[in-house]
């Protein structure tokens, strides 16, 4: 961001945090001229081009206090009895989805909270009050509080960037 703001110091960057559906409308409507986001939560938005700007796979954030944080790989089946922090339905990205209802149906303890944004998760999560799932792109690395740890689950992620196929700014180009 900050690369492109030198280059073209007259346009404006304005990052807005918008659930998966209003991203999309936003988009759809001319509202932005880019948004970021994961390539299988636009899949269906045949107006839009998708450029990836990054792979990653699905992690667990776990804080330092729990025995999980101690493994190498978690099973989905091994977050069971857990306290669990998940993201809401409209903030969630399909595949993101998808996992968190396999790990939802293996939870016995139902003890799970669902939050409308990342930032929210990671906070929780730092705060010892919980795991939370995500991709690694997102989630971030160690640090004193938690330990994010691959989850067994083959799904490969795609985060990028999505255009209109109408939008031949150069800057959309540069940018990504």
């Amino acid at each position: 961001i900050r690369e492109f703001q030198n280059k073209y110091p007259n346009e404006k960057i304005f990052l807005q945090n918008y659930d998966h559906n209003q991203l999309k409308r936003q988009l759809v409507n001319g509202d932005c001229d880019l948004i970021l986001t994961t390539q299988d939560d636009i899949a269906d938005l045949k107006v839009a081009k998708y450029q990836e700007l990054i792979k990653g796979r699905f992690c667990a954030l776990v804080p330092k206090n729990n025995d999980l944080s101690q493994m190498n790989l978690i099973d989905p089946e091994d977050l069971k009895n857990q306290s669990l922090i998940l993201l809401d339905n409209n903030w969630c990205p399909p595949e993101q989805l998808r996992l968190q209802e396999i790990i939802r149906k293996e939870n016995y303890s139902k003890n799970i909270s669902y939050v409308n944004n990342v930032d929210t998760a990671n906070i929780m999560c730092k705060s010892a009050l919980g795991i939370t799932i995500g991709p690694s792109f997102v989630l971030g690395k160690e640090n004193e509080f938690v330990n994010p740890i691959p989850l067994k689950y083959d799904v490969n992620l795609s985060y990028g960037s999505a255009f209109l196929n109408t939008n031949q700014k150069a800057q959309i180009k540069h940018f990504n």
